[in-house]
């Protein structure tokens, strides 16, 4: 088999900056990937890349990078990837 398929759970990478955005207005992605190290490596990278796409209140600045290091998918090998500089925010009160 040249690859393995698995899931990546978006309700639970909103879940989790959810949490993040209860005790502060923004949170990076760098400072998400800090707290919740990734489990499924570059996929979930990119799921959470998806999230700030598809929310008005999240923004990504494709002119700035963050270096950020993640397990891949064995959670034994490491990667540095460099990623645009992603901000989730907190949904304001209405």
């Amino acid at each position: 088999m040249l690859y393995t398929q698995f899931f990546v759970d978006q309700a639970q990478l909103e879940q989790r900056l959810s949490l993040l955005l209860e005790r502060t207005d923004t949170v990076t992605l760098y400072e998400v990937l800090t707290a919740y190290p990734t489990e499924k490596g570059v996929a979930e990278v990119l799921t959470y890349l998806r999230i700030a796409v598809q929310n008005p209140y999240h923004q990504i600045d494709f002119t700035a990078t963050e270096s950020v290091e993640i397990l891949l998918n064995d959670q034994q090998t490491k990667q540095r990837l460099r990623i645009p500089r992603t901000s989730f925010h907190r949904r304001p009160l209405i």
